[in-house]
């Protein structure tokens, strides 16, 4: 997804959203910096977006991710 500008896709996947990490532990203004970050991830999904945060790292997920409150639509059973 990196250099495509404004580029959406059938199915997103988002990896290591870890604390530390998204946003950079360097980063001067962590808390926008990761809303920005992931408005844009979320923004770009038609159908299927999978955030992960692979806790096995030894660190938690990012802590705006964590905070965010997600509705999930149902899927009609066949």
């Amino acid at each position: 997804m990196h250099g495509i500008k404004g580029a959406e896709f059938d199915n997103l996947i988002a990896l290591s959203l870890l604390d530390g990490m998204v946003p950079h532990r360097a980063d001067p203004k962590p808390l926008d910096s990761a809303k920005k970050l992931l408005y844009v991830i979320c923004s770009r999904a038609r159908k299927n977006l999978f955030l992960i945060s692979d806790t096995a790292r030894g660190k938690a997920a990012t802590r705006e991710l964590a905070r965010t409150n997600y509705l999930y639509e149902t899927v009609p059973e066949r």
